[in-house]
């Protein structure tokens, strides 16, 4: 692929929220940031894990708490891809220990979802305006 094939691509991005109507909210609002795309969602740790493998989106876009399994453990198993997603964690559960164990287990970004659901959107836009090319991945 060429670097204006690779540059020329939407930011495709994966929702784990297991609340209907906030994922409803999220995919409406992502499909409004130019040239970005969801690929996919899941509401369970294991199903997460296991589309984001096959799937292999440029961002996730992570709660912490799941009807199954954690949030803190699908980041620790997808940041072990290569390339690794860039991991944004939006959360009600934004207490200074999620908010520190999240940045320990790889997260790129970390917002409150009472108080920066604007602010985790906006950050998306600015993402895909930077371009997928310099997002950073794992090595």
């Amino acid at each position: 692929m060429s670097l204006r094939d690779w540059l020329s691509m939407a930011l495709r991005i994966h929702i784990v929220e297991d609340s209907v109507y906030v994922r409803s909210y999220l995919m409406q609002a992502i499909a409004a940031i130019q040239d970005v795309e969801v690929t996919g969602y899941s509401e369970e740790a294991d199903k997460a894990v296991e589309l984001i493998g096959m799937q292999r989106p440029d961002v996730v876009l992570l709660d912490l708490a799941l009807k199954e399994g954690s949030g803190l453990s699908v980041l620790r198993q997808i940041k072990r891809l290569v390339p690794a997603p860039l991991v944004i964690v939006l959360t009600n559960h934004a207490e200074g220990v999620y908010r520190s164990r999240s940045m320990l287990e790889g997260a790129d970004y970390f917002f409150d979802k009472s108080l920066e659901f604007e602010l985790a959107l906006e950050t998306i836009g600015d993402i895909s305006s930077a371009g997928i090319e310099s997002i950073e991945k794992a090595d």
